[in-house]
């Protein structure tokens, strides 16, 4: 029998909004299982939910609170193994106000929603598939509305974050209706966001319906996740 090695890499975090005193982080993780007899690979994708809170640090010397902000003990809540097609596999984490999002090549596009099963706390609820494009990044905007696609060529695409299949199907370019096809250009508070957008290429979304392209300029979209 061929002896198999597993390899897990992490690859993506995010950081979802407190609730109640408790941080929540979800990681994104490829694992490759290797046949070493027949150099044969596959790969899997899992995605680990971590909820904690921030550990007591006491003084009992000088009784004062330290400057240093205290470490969050965290606990492995959820797994999560990804169920893809073909070679279709996940970039990166979306976080929201509420849960969070993948995206990854093919298009895909996968959302979560918190319930209230306490050993499955997040399941998918809707999925998403584009087409040929391929997304490495994501970003949703503040009013969490539409969200902000950049993909591996360069471009930058808006979307509505509660799109259907069935929009997509049926419907026509049903997005930015004010006519508004910019992003911001400026810093943000996350870490990982581009400074400033490049302008997309001036061909079309392949008339994908429900997508718009996007330039450079504009207010409506304050960052853009980089790869």
């Amino acid at each position: 029998q061929a002896a198999k090695e597993n390899y897990e890499k992490f690859i993506d975090h995010v950081w979802l909004p407190p609730q109640a005193g408790i941080h929540k982080m979800v990681a994104l993780a490829n694992i490759e299982a290797v046949n070493t007899d027949a150099a044969h690979k596959s790969r899997k994708q899992n995605i680990y939910v971590f909820e904690g809170c921030d550990a007591e640090t006491k003084n009992s010397a000088t009784s004062m609170k330290s400057s240093v902000p205290s470490p969050i003990v965290l606990e492995l809540k959820q797994t999560i193994t990804l169920r893809l097609e073909g070679n279709t596999h996940i970039e990166r984490l979306v976080p929201s106000s509420k849960s969070f999002l993948l995206v990854g090549s093919n298009g895909i596009i996968i959302t979560f929603e918190r319930s209230d099963d306490k050993h499955e706390p997040y399941i998918e609820s809707k999925r998403l598939l584009l087409g040929d494009i391929h997304i490495i990044g994501a970003t949703i905007y503040p009013t969490e509305e539409r969200m902000v696609l950049i993909t591996n060529n360069g471009r930058l695409l808006s979307m509505q974050v509660d799109l259907s299949t069935e929009q997509l199907k049926n419907s026509g370019n049903i997005l930015n209706d004010d006519g508004d096809r910019s992003v911001a250009s400026g810093a943000s508070e996350h870490s990982s966001t581009l400074s400033a957008v490049m302008a997309v290429e001036s061909t079309n979304t392949g008339h994908l319906p429900g997508i718009s392209e996007l330039t450079q300029g504009g207010f409506h979209c304050a960052t853009v996740l980089g790869a």
